[in-house]
């Protein structure tokens, strides 16, 4: 069996996202198939399988993108080198 592969979320959007659901992640838990306490303790950590991420954003009515945690991203270098401040 191969290895499980691993979302990171935004906890606030996904918290959000639950609450304005109307339901509680013990309930979504179980609407997916776990153990009431699994989305709690997925949440917390903020990583959830791949699996069960699909699942949720499916039970939210939510696009997968609205919960995925966002990377910052770091903007390439203007210069190919030399100084800073271009002395």
């Amino acid at each position: 069996m191969g290895k499980t592969n691993m979302v990171e979320i935004d906890t606030s959007a996904t918290r959000e996202a639950v609450y304005d659901s109307g339901k509680t992640l013990a309930v979504l838990s179980e609407e997916i198939g776990r153990f009431p306490s699994y989305l709690s303790y997925a949440v917390n950590k903020g990583q959830i399988p791949e699996y069960a991420f699909r699942r949720l954003c499916v039970l939210l009515g939510v696009s997968e993108g609205d919960l995925l945690k966002k990377q910052a991203v770091t903007p390439p270098s203007k210069s190919g080198g030399g100084s800073r401040f271009g002395l």
